[in-house]
């Protein structure tokens, strides 16, 4: 079973209302992932737990999906809930607006299909 021994945490990438999003290599390959770290009391707390199990669900379906991240495990341990996913060399899509101020044709027309 999958644990935070397994990786090596190497900086953060963003924090959300239920926990944090790290930038990790995973020891035993090298390959770098990010881990969303989800702290339970906080999604009990606002009662979002249906939430974040319609969200583990989806994205173990769609991780076979081109333009998906894909979800390689989730473990929980004490009180968080790890999802471990692939890692974005610009995160998110917003981020890589920001960066490109503005996208090519064929780079738009592969985001909007």
């Amino acid at each position: 079973m999958p644990s935070t021994a397994d990786y090596e945490i190497i900086k953060p990438l963003g924090k959300g209302s239920f926990g944090d999003v790290n930038l990790a290599r995973e020891k035993s390959t090298g390959r770098l992932v990010a881990i969303k770290d989800l702290y339970i009391n906080q999604i009990l707390k606002l009662d979002k737990k249906e939430s974040v199990i319609r969200e583990g669900k989806i994205l173990e379906k769609l991780s076979n999906k081109p333009f998906i991240i894909k979800l390689y495990t989730k473990f929980k341990e004490d009180n968080q809930l790890f999802f471990v996913f692939e890692s974005c060399k610009y995160g998110t899509l917003s981020n890589l607006l920001k960066i490109k101020k503005v996208f090519e044709p064929e780079l738009a027309r592969c985001y909007a299909a």
